[in-house]
């Protein structure tokens, strides 16, 4: 395997069939351009929405999908840890997806090869587009140092930010 994907959910029925629809799609191109293959796992923490029933309906293909459960909810971090185990050692990549994201047909494979033309780049993340077409701010920050801390949270990065972005608008990496 090239990338394991790793989805964790938990009671996101809806948002988490949305989701996986967008992935298949994207799989399929990262797997068609660069003739290699992922895995995707489903990591369930003990939902009770019936999510696991919808999945199993739509993606009867073992070969797109292994499936995690937990008895209880692991929280975020313990139930992607557990899938990490449970994924391929031989991945070269984990990419980490949250169940609320749609992603484009091309994104797997763009990250993909912005990996693989910077070799030194240990980790990436995209870009995030709200709903409205917006970018979600939260998708940039900067390394956490207080003085990022301090501007954001005094709010100086929400007024002096849009002037001086460089110097307080570093949190959210406005410029």
């Amino acid at each position: 395997m090239e990338i394991s994907i790793i989805v964790l959910t938990f009671n996101a029925k809806e948002i988490t069939l949305k989701m996986f629809s967008s992935l298949e799609k994207s799989v399929a191109f990262f797997e068609n351009s660069s003739k290699k293959k992922c895995e995707v796992l489903l990591i369930d923490n003990a939902s009770k929405d019936g999510v696991l029933e919808e999945i199993n309906k739509v993606y009867t293909d073992s070969s797109f999908l292994k499936i995690v459960t937990n008895s209880e909810n692991l929280g975020f971090s313990k139930g992607n840890n557990k899938a990490l185990k449970e994924s391929s050692k031989s991945s070269k990549y984990i990419l980490f997806l949250n169940p609320d994201i749609i992603l484009d047909e091309d994104a797997i494979y763009k990250v993909y090869e912005f990996m693989e033309e910077n070799p030194k780049v240990g980790l990436s993340t995209c870009l995030v587009n709200l709903p409205s077409g917006e970018i979600d701010i939260d998708c940039h920050r900067a390394f956490p140092t207080i003085w990022n801390a301090f501007c954001y949270f005094s709010k100086l990065e929400a007024g002096l930010g849009k002037i001086l972005p460089q110097l307080f608008g570093r949190y959210h990496m406005l410029w």
